[in-house]
């Protein structure tokens, strides 16, 4: 149950491949508290950090920034 050679470890996930995860989770109908809780999990880093992620990207595209 160790990670593979090449996959990032939990400081190294990137704020858009978490948001990523997260949309693909309620994409797919999960509720955001819950995607959010999976996604941390998955990946490593507190769910504040995932939260944090996901304002910000919502933010930035209500703003029109990249």
């Amino acid at each position: 149950a160790g990670r593979a050679t090449g996959e990032k470890g939990a400081g190294e996930v990137g704020g858009a491949e978490l948001v990523r995860g997260v949309r693909v989770r309620e994409e797919a109908g999960e509720r955001r508290k819950g995607a959010i809780a999976a996604v941390a999990a998955e990946a490593g880093p507190p769910k504040r950090a995932v939260f944090d992620a996901v304002v910000a990207a919502k933010n930035a595209a209500s703003t029109g920034a990249p």
